[in-house]
């Protein structure tokens, strides 16, 4: 039996952060579609802060994990990034949907990573679509908009840790899996 690709074993969870968002979450997931067809893209956790539209229903219809963020209840990035299942994090804002092929460069920089042995220090940058790593990406993250990111759960989740302590704590309440 042949190995199986070295993605397969590092799926993606997106992560979209979410106010009165509903129209640009449901574009945004559309474009989530194809690669959880695939096998890519294991998760999707939203994260709202107190949206007033339809955006948690449509969230919640997609089967979508959601996190509930409240004002001193702790950090819910770092809390999507601790529930995440897969070993990817895409990091997403449902203003810049992606394209609808924008698996096969995420799956192409994974591979990159992991051969090179660097996937717990490498990020790339998601802007139009396109991800760049390296000195490409850091300088276009910092002189245009970066649409998203992706990166491994144990390299955030380290960062998270070194720029300030722990606060993972949240209330069961506060979380909701999706009608998957």
């Amino acid at each position: 039996m042949a190995p199986a690709p070295a993605y397969e074993a590092a799926m993606i969870t997106a992560i979209i952060e979410t106010r009165n968002d509903e129209v640009p979450l449901a574009h945004a997931l559309a474009a989530l579609v194809p690669a959880a067809t695939e096998g890519v893209l294991r998760q999707v956790i939203v994260i709202d802060h107190g949206s007033r539209d339809g955006t948690l229903r449509v969230a919640d219809v997609a089967g979508c994990t959601v996190i509930e963020a409240s004002m001193g209840e702790g950090d819910p990035r770092r809390q999507a990034a601790e529930m995440a299942r897969g070993d990817w994090l895409l990091l997403l804002s449902p203003t810049e949907p992606l394209p609808l092929d924008w698996q096969s460069g995420a799956l192409a920089f994974i591979d990159r990573a992991l051969v090179a042995g660097k996937a717990h220090s490498r990020v790339g940058t998601i802007h139009r679509g396109r991800i760049s790593s390296g000195w490409r990406g850091w300088l276009r993250s910092r002189l245009t908009r970066s649409d998203g990111w992706l990166l491994t759960k144990s390299a955030y989740l380290a960062a998270k840790a070194s720029s300030r302590p722990s606060s993972s704590v949240f209330r069961a309440s506060d979380v909701r899996r999706g009608a998957a």
